[in-house]
Parts: C-alpha cells; structure tokens; sequence
C-alpha cells in the first residue's frame, strides 16, 4: 500500500514538472509558451530551450525578448541554465492591443484597424527591415502613419531590441498625405485642396522647399496659406521632419468666409455650426439689394462694410479676426475685414482671395505692422482693395480700393512670389471711385479740382509735390484760394507723412459766386466789372495791392465804384483775401470816373449821358483835389463848363473824390 502511494506522488511530481518546464524547439513555441502563461496569469512560468535556441539565445538574448514581444509583453526577466531551462521573474504586458507587421501594407492595415476601432494605445511588432527603415527616416514614418489615418498621440515608446513601436492617447483624421518638391508645387496642391473644399490635408516637404519656405519666420508659407484663404493657425508644423499639417477638428481649417462659400457652392449649408449659418443669413441680407455689374457691386459691398464695422481689436475673442464679428457684431480687426469682402463679394459671384503682410505706415514703433487686404478680379485683372484702410472713421475713403501692383508696393512688405499672374500693374489715379492727382503747383492743383467737380466727383485726393506741400502748410495757407480759383468749395483734410490733401463734399461754388487774382489797381477793377452779375467776388491780391489795400484811405470804395458796382466788403489777412458779397450795379444814373486835371473834369461831365446821368464821382488826383478844396466854388465853373445847371456837391478828403448828386443838366 505504501509502495503504491509513493510511485503515484512521483508520477504526479514528474507529470507538474513536465508540464511546468515544458520543452520549446523554436521560437514560434517560445512565443507561444509566453503568451498561453500570459493569458493563464502565471507569473513565474518556466519551460526548457533546445539546444539549437539555447546556443542561439546564448549569441543573441534579443531573439528572445522579440518571442516575448510577439506574445505580448513589453518586457520581461529571466534566469537561465546550461541545461536550457529558463525560468521567468517577471513579466510586463502591454496593455493594449498588439499588431505584427511585416511591410508597409500591413503597417497601413494595422494603423486603419485601430483608428476604426479607435483605439487610444496600440503596439506595432515589425519586421526588423521595416523596423530599421522607419527608425531610419522619421520624416517618412510620420507621413506613413498620417496616411493609415493616426494623426498624433501623446507619448510613443519605441524598442531597438524587440523591434516595437507604442502610441498612447492616441488621435486620428481622415486626411492624405502629399509629398511635394518645390514651392511651386506646395502653391498648386494647397489651392487645389482649397477650392476642392478639403479641410484635412499634410505635405511632406525636401529638404530644399522646407527650408525656402521656412526661413524668415516662416513668412512666404503664411502668405500662400493666406492667398488658398486658410488659416495660418490650422496648420502644424514639425521641423525635424519637415512636415505641415492642416487640421482642425473643431472648425474648418479655412477663413469663415470662405468655408460658408465653400458650403453654399457645395450644397453643404445645413452642416455648418449654428454661427456661422446665422452669419450666412445676415451676410445675404446685406447684398439682397446689390445689384449691377461687378465693378458697381463690388463699390457697394465696400462702402456698406465701411459703413457697417467700427475696427477694434479683441483679445478675448476670435470673432474679430473673421466675417463673424465683422458680420454679425459689426466689429473687426483687419482680418474681419477681409474675410467679410471676401464672403459677401462670394455671394455675388466675384472673385476675392485674402493677401497678408506688413503695413509700411505703423503710427508708432511698438505698433504691430501685421496687416491683411484683398485681391479682387475685375475685367480680368486682380487688384487690392484694403476696405480697413478705407474705413478712415470720418468717412469713407478710396485711396485703397482698385489698387495696382504699385500702389500695393508703396503701402505694404509681402511675399510676391504666391501674387496671380494677371495683376492690375499701375494704378489709374484718374479712373477711381475717387479721382488722384499728382500735382506740382497752384495751377495743377485748380485744374485738378475743377476736373474733379466737372465730373461730378464728391472728393479728390491731392499729391503736393514736396514744396507746394510746404506752402500750403505755412501761415498763409493758401487752399482756399485754390478752391475757390477752381469754383468749387468742400473739406479739407491732409497727411503731413504722405504730403496729400483729401478735398470732400465738393460742390461748384455756382455762377453766381466769382474768385479770381489781381496784383494791380487796373486789375482788381477789372475783377469787379466783370463780377457785376454775379452776388459775390472773392479777389485775392498780391502783397502789394493789398498792403494798398489796408492803407488808411483804404481804394477799395474807388475800385468799386470804377468797376460800377457796390456791396459789402470783408477781407482776411491770412489769405489776402477781399471778399465782396451782396453785388449790386450801380446802374446807369450814376457816372464813376478819374480825373488829373478840371480839363478832365469838364470832358468827362460834357461827354455824359444827358438823360439818363444824375451823379457823378470823381476821383481826383492830388493836385486836383488839392486845387478843389482851396476854392470850392471852383467845382461850379467846372460844372457848368461841363453841361451842368445845378447839383448837390459832396466830398471825401481821405479818398479824394467829389461827389455831384442830383444833377440837373443845361437844356440844350
């Protein structure tokens, strides 16, 4: 009986240390050994290696940790005899689901699995060809796996010896990968995916177009991302491996305003997020009533949206910085801006792109120079339209709307290389919303404004040349006489940084309202006959007719009478301005004339128009005045030679001139 019990306990023991030390042949059994104990929960298995693994195992420990790695465990101890038997100390799985992968395909197949069972950690085994050429090119790596459709993970654990990659909290898209060679390349596939209406998109540049495009604070890849209309901040780059990435789960990786005409042209409307359909809604409410030919179109979405947004910059919000504030609030930054022409130009079918760079004219050094405007096509020919610059908050400016090529140059710094081909080249100072001209003096700055009025223009910007500018903004300042020379009156308002005048509400000042110059007596006689039908005369005179002017017997009442007409006078000294309003003629009962001598006097009163005469005024000369106030009785010889029987006899010492009223004249 007890011999029986002992040979059944050592049958027993040799059975549990057979199956505990079981034997393995190859690696696939190792593997296989491993992975039953790691679903069995044992934590120390144990189990005996052939000679041909141990002697393998004794060259290269790897081959062993790889069998460990394919049965699920991201590490494990051992000890180890010369007999083979190996025995385990510890083993760490990994946790998460594992994948073996011998090529590309499957890499690609793996990756998909996982993303459509969205797995949030997940091991690759591979091969250890594809393992070294992974490893090898980082780049290339990380576009293969954006490709499967794994977009980025928060930590990855990666192992030489066992030829495994880890990826934790890990993230996926639907987006494709390109591999582009040059700029020109990069420009063609970004605005192709653009106009397609993709939002999820990576290139992977050479070495060469990286660095091109990435020099200079990466400014030329803004700028083309700008001119396709996405978003500098949907995308992310990786340096090291020279990677962009455009994606934004959360919104379009576009401007608004182009993603909500991509949606319009698409049929798309009712996937847009609540705020940006309402922003469509309004944005088609402000063109319901735009109507005409682009050119008229496009002016009018330029003035309402001057109208319609007041600029501000707002740090807490990012609807400043698209057509959703600009639209909605009516509160923008340039970027608001922009992106408003460009949405509401979109609804009418007018082509827009968005332009950034830098503003040559910052009103202070601190002041960031970032700036963004629009390019417009309009008879076939892009030109810039900066509607924040045009919304100068007095009115509403064209200085920057229909700009060419060389406009835009003086106003901004920007990449050139991603600018369409076909751009308006010079621009049409004359052929503009508001007329410009370019002016070196007095003269060209009346014809300017007088073309300005016949054309029915409400404002003209002036360009002084640098001396003219001078004199317009010295003491006497002279645009006054400019405007009223060039019969029109309006505002005036000027930049000393860019010496121009801006003249708006320009009206004519109307026939019956006369301006002209005179430097001599005989002149500003003439002047004032010749305003005889009009209601008011603004003469400006030369330093010394009007240093004459203000003397103390002041000729002005002489010129008026000479010139046959009489008003009110009033005079500015800044301007040497003599304005004579309330015009009336003297008609013809009154005779104004000079005289030299009592010989003149006689000829004059003798050549009068008997019927019709009833006064006469003489200015005298000197030496005749002097003569008529040593005698007064001398004025009735005078008189009576002259045709005269009786008269009323008046005078004024300080102008010398003698006054004959009531006339009556001898019967012939």
């Amino acid at each position: 009986m007890k011999l029986t019990v002992l040979l059944t306990v050592f049958v027993l023991l040799l059975f549990t240390s057979s199956a505990n030390a079981a034997g393995a042949d190859s690696w696939e059994e190792v593997e296989r050994i491993l992975a039953q104990a790691l679903e069995n929960g044992e934590k120390t298995p144990s189990f005996t290696l052939s000679g041909k693994l141990l002697s393998e195992m004794k060259q290269d420990a790897d081959r062993f940790r790889v069998a460990a790695a394919r049965a699920g465990l991201r590490s494990v101890a051992w000890t180890w005899w010369t007999d083979g038997k190996v025995e385990i100390t510890k083993m760490e799985p990994f946790g998460c689901p594992v994948n073996t992968v011998r090529n590309k395909d499957e890499l690609f197949s793996s990756v998909r699995k996982m993303r459509d069972r969205k797995e949030k950690d997940f091991v690759l085994l591979l091969d250890p060809s594809l393992y070294a050429s992974m490893m090898a090119d980082r780049a290339e790596t990380k576009a293969l796996l954006l490709e499967a459709g794994l977009l980025g993970w928060d930590t990855e654990y990666h192992s030489n010896s066992t030829c495994f990659l880890e990826y934790v909290s890990c993230t996926y898209w639907d987006g494709t990968v390109f591999r582009v060679n040059s700029e020109k390349e990069l420009s063609s596939r970004l605005q192709e995916h653009a106009s397609a209406g993709h939002d999820s998109f990576a290139f992977l540049l050479d070495s060469k177009t990286w660095s091109s495009m990435m020099s200079s604070d990466s400014e030329r890849l803004r700028a083309l991302e700008t001119s396709a209309c996405v978003r500098g901040d949907a995308c992310s780059y990786y340096s090291e491996l020279r990677l962009l990435v455009y994606h934004d789960k959360d919104a379009s990786i576009y401007y608004p305003g182009y993603a909500i005409l991509c949606a319009v042209r698409a049929g798309n409307e009712d996937h847009l997020p609540p705020i940006w359909k309402a922003t469509l809604r309004t944005a088609r409410q402000m063109v319901s009533t735009v109507h005409g030919t682009d050119e008229e179109m496009a002016l009018s979405i330029h003035d309402m949206l001057c109208r319609h947004i007041t600029y501000r910059i707002d740090d807490t919000t990012d609807s400043d910085d698209c057509c959703v504030g600009a639209v909605l609030n009516g509160e923008a930054n340039c970027d608001g801006y922009s992106d408003a022409f460009l949405l509401l130009c979109g609804l009418k079918g007018i082509p827009v792109r968005l332009v950034d760079g830098d503003a040559r004219r910052v009103s202070s050094p601190n002041e960031d120079p970032a700036h963004m405007w629009n390019l417009i096509l309009l008879n076939g020919l892009w030109r810039g339209v900066d509607v924040t610059w045009d919304d100068n908050g007095n009115g509403i400016s064209y200085e920057n709307y229909n700009m060419g090529w060389d406009r835009m140059l003086e106003n901004y710094r920007f990449i050139t290389d991603f600018m369409p081909d076909n751009m308006l080249k010079t621009t049409d100072l004359r052929d503009r919303p508001v007329p410009e001209y370019r002016v070196k003096d007095a003269d060209g700055v009346c014809d300017a404004l007088r073309q300005a009025a016949e054309t029915h223009r409400t404002q003209a910007v002036l360009w002084l040349d640098g001396q003219l500018y001078d004199e317009y903004r010295s003491p006497e300042n002279p645009v006054w006489k400019w405007l009223d020379l060039a019969g029109v009156e309006g505002r005036v308002s000027y930049s000393d940084a860019e010496r121009k005048l801006i003249i708006s509400d320009i009206t004519p000042l109307g026939a019956d309202v006369m301006a002209g110059t005179a430097d001599s007596e005989s002149g500003i006689i003439g002047l004032m006959r010749s305003a005889s039908g009009a209601r008011e005369l603004r003469a400006y005179l030369s330093p010394e007719l009007y240093s004459r002017y203000l003397e103390e017997d002041s000729p002005v009442w002489k010129w008026l009478d000479l010139a046959g007409i009489e008003g009110s006078v009033s005079y500015s000294d800044v301007s040497r301005r003599v304005i004579v309003s309330g015009i009336s003629p003297l008609g013809p009962s009154v005779l104004t004339t000079e005289a030299e001598t009592s010989r003149d006097v006689i000829r004059i009163l003798r050549g009068a128009d008997k019927t019709t005469v009833k006064e006469v005024r003489i200015y005298c000369s000197e030496s005749l005045f002097s003569s008529f106030a040593s005698d007064n009785g001398r004025i009735w010889s005078w008189l009576e030679s002259g045709g005269a029987a009786d008269a009323s006899i008046r005078y004024n010492a300080e102008r010398r001139v003698i006054f004959c009223i009531d006339i009556r004249w001898q019967r012939q």
